[in-house]
């Protein structure tokens, strides 16, 4: 599948590893290219952040000369939740998200597909009581 042309480097990679993965690509509907779209430029808005906090300083001149925390800061946190939500929301094989997961992400994501897991079994069992 193309590449859209509205991804930078890391979000390319991100929908390379999804859409063409080792596992095969994703099955779904439109809504679901979709959503693997907005993951991608997610990471792609997450690097843009990162590149400002990194040449600007955690810190910038608020409106009257104090020092104020840069408002990318808030903004990365915000996007790096909304990134770690559309992760978990696509239910994807972790060969397919690749490298993008940091170590903490790796575990945060499988504690919640447990979570998931268990609370599916549950109701089956209750269902079947």
């Amino acid at each position: 599948m193309k590449i859209p042309a509205v991804l930078g480097k890391r979000g390319a990679l991100l929908w390379t590893s999804i859409m063409d993965g080792t596992e095969g690509p994703l099955e779904g509907d439109q809504h679901d290219e979709e959503m693997v779209l907005e993951t991608c430029r997610t990471l792609d808005v997450i690097d843009a952040l990162s590149e400002a906090i990194d040449r600007d300083g955690v810190t910038t001149k608020g409106s009257t000369g104090q020092i104020v925390i840069h408002p990318a800061v808030a903004e990365l946190r915000l996007q790096q939740q909304s990134f770690a939500r559309l992760l978990a929301q696509l239910n994807l094989e972790e060969v397919q998200i690749g490298v993008m997961l940091t170590p903490r992400q790796t575990a945060s994501r499988a504690a919640a597909q447990k979570k998931w897991r268990d609370l599916k079994s549950a109701r089956t069992v209750a269902g079947n009581a």
